[in-house]
């Protein structure tokens, strides 16, 4: 297959950038989503009053393509046209999906980027029949807002952390959006143990002890919190949600904010000892 981009992008897979189908330019490719809400008005004041912590709209990506007649590396072993049909399917048959959401990825020279994205509105191949060449904007919803890591980091801070303990998440720097998906890891000895994001000021703790060798582990975005031996990022454990709280600031357990340096948390609680640790597994997100 022949490719014409240093920073190509594929759907599922399939490159968009050869001569049979292609981006014609990154515009539409970095957009930054809108805000959810409002700042409410009061009679008799000036302006109106900030709420903090809005939530983000759908992320969006429309991407401006070309379809031609020919195969990806620009031989034509049938007819302009036939080959034209054959591109116009493929690329229907890849954004039509439905059963799950398309796995979109914008190679950057710093990395790999990846949005879960569908199609939901329609769109026009302004085509001519003759050496039949075709133009259309294709526009991808993304439900979950935020591009991502492809795979996830993870962070662990030192052992034997004294409470009251504030910690730089440094391995997830550079992120620009919040990630709400984590999962952290409290290991024992400690009591009580909350985490809060310093940023936001959201939080989320157990209610009761944890001995040394075992963690308490919450999965921020599917509402789990479960305490066990040797548990890091395992699948067993026992729950304790009816002993877990949490500041509601924000809608999942936990969501760490983004900073220049890695988000900011700390550990409260009591009771720690030489085992006390934090752990983080999540992918990094990003705005654009």
């Amino acid at each position: 297959m022949t490719t014409t981009s240093a920073i190509p992008m594929t759907v599922d897979g399939v490159r968009l950038d050869t001569y049979a189908y292609n981006i014609e330019t990154i515009e539409g490719r970095i957009t930054v989503p809108g805000v959810r809400g409002a700042n409410p008005q009061v009679p008799g004041r000036h302006g109106s009053i900030y709420v903090p912590n809005k939530s983000y709209e759908n992320g969006s990506v429309v991407l401006k393509m070309w379809v031609n007649g020919c195969d990806v590396d620009g031989a034509v072993p049938t007819t302009g046209l036939t080959e034209f049909r054959k591109n116009v399917d493929t690329l229907t048959a890849l954004f039509t999906k439905r059963p799950t959401l398309l796995d979109v990825r914008q190679t950057w020279p710093a990395g790999v980027r990846q949005a879960l994205c569908e199609v939901l509105g329609a769109y026009d191949l302004s085509a001519r029949a003759i050496q039949p060449y075709g133009k259309f904007s294709v526009a991808l919803d993304i439900p979950g807002t935020f591009w991502q890591d492809v795979s996830t980091t993870d962070y662990a801070s030192a052992t034997n952390l004294a409470p009251a303990v504030t910690l730089t998440v440094a391995t997830h720097a550079g992120m620009t959006a919040p990630m709400d998906d984590a999962i952290v890891v409290v290991r024992g000895p400690a009591t009580n143990p909350r985490v809060t994001d310093l940023t936001t000021g959201s939080w989320v703790q157990y209610s009761g002890t944890i001995a040394s060798g075992t963690d308490w582990q919450i999965d921020c975005a599917n509402w789990t919190s479960k305490t066990g031996s040797a548990l890091l990022y395992g699948t067993g454990g026992t729950s304790v949600v009816g002993a877990t709280s949490h500041s509601g600031l924000v809608g999942t357990f936990l969501s760490l904010s983004p900073l220049t340096g890695g988000p900011s948390i700390r550990l409260d609680g009591s009771t720690f000892g030489t085992n006390t640790q934090v752990q983080i597994r999540g992918r990094k997100k990003y705005l654009t």
